[in-house]
């Protein structure tokens, strides 16, 4: 949420957030704003959505920014009739730069917005891939489930050595050192 806050905000764009500690609703700024952003934990990403879709413009774009696609997809297209993109940044928060990270696009309704959305993105060094949602949840599947167990098995295999990392350290070689601080994240 936070790139895409700094992203249309240097694009010249008036952001407004909406969370639970702000003045104003996400349900009290929706009817105002041409684009929503979606941008909560996953646990409640649908319940956020069926909450502030209905809020919409016709006009408007309602787009999220989870990790899975095929839920919040169906959820954004029930519960509003405005246009709705489903977006997945491919990089954390920690990014050092935009320059050619990936943004998955799920197409939703609404080709206007879905152009002006990528021309966006686009102008920022981003790489996009277009995708089903249904596809893009089985590739995360395998991407991020493959990832993060190996990065546990990793991280386990360190700790159950009973081998102080320091000690560990004097034997670097590249690949160890990446793979250490992808663990230590």
């Amino acid at each position: 949420g936070g790139m895409l806050r700094d992203l249309f905000s240097g694009l010249g764009h008036r952001v407004e957030i909406a969370d639970l500690s702000t003045a104003r609703s996400a349900e009290q700024l929706a009817p105002h704003a041409d684009v929503v952003v979606i941008s909560v934990p996953i646990a409640v990403t649908e319940q956020v959505i069926r909450q502030v879709g209905p809020h919409l413009r016709e006009d408007a774009l309602l787009m999220d920014v989870t990790s899975l696609k095929a839920a919040p997809l169906a959820a954004m297209l029930e519960s509003t009739r405005a246009s709705v993109i489903g977006t997945h940044p491919m990089f954390g928060p920690g990014a050092s730069t935009l320059l050619g990270q990936r943004v998955v696009l799920c197409r939703g309704r609404g080709d206007t917005w879905y152009q002006w959305l990528a021309d966006s993105l686009r102008a920022r060094g981003l790489s996009l891939t277009e995708a089903e949602p249904e596809d893009h949840d089985r590739g995360m599947a395998l991407v991020q489930v493959l990832t993060h167990f190996q990065t546990q098995v990793f991280g386990l295999a360190l700790a159950r050595t009973g081998i102080p990392l320091e000690g560990s350290l004097r034997f670097t070689s590249p690949a160890y050192l990446l793979e250490l601080y992808i663990a230590a994240r």
